[in-house]
């Protein structure tokens, strides 16, 4: 498949692999970002019981709106 798809590109072969090489880092560092945020939202997800909060979230929220209202006055 790769072969063919060089062979459609027009390109020279140096010219493909830089784009094959420049894309596969792309897609292998989208791939390795998506896991740590999963591994993020598991880990987050298991410090608590369901339908409880530690408080996390209300906190970021308030940090923010009063950094907005400080930023106004």
């Amino acid at each position: 498949m790769l072969l063919e798809q060089y062979d459609r590109s027009g390109m020279s072969g140096v010219k493909f692999a830089q784009y094959v090489g420049s894309t596969l880092a792309y897609w292998l560092q989208s791939r390795r970002r998506k896991r740590e945020g999963k591994e993020l939202l598991m880990k987050a997800g298991a410090d608590t019981e369901p339908g409880k909060s530690n408080g996390a979230r209300i906190e970021a929220v308030v940090a923010i709106q009063l950094t907005q209202i400080s930023e106004n006055s």
